[in-house]
């Protein structure tokens, strides 16, 4: 019982871990794509302006 107790607890905690890193993973793939996005739209815009 207690063990069972013991290791919902440990569970719970890994998840939340995993959840948490999942989301800061997610926000930098976000930050890397907008970054990306915007160079290829510079990139664009200063040949046309060549």
């Amino acid at each position: 019982m207690y063990d069972e107790e013991l290791r919902k607890k440990e569970l719970k905690l890994l998840i939340k871990k995993k959840r948490k890193r999942e989301q800061r993973d997610w926000r930098l793939t976000m930050k890397r794509l907008k970054q990306f996005q915007n160079d290829s739209l510079n990139h664009k815009t200063s040949r046309t302006d060549r």
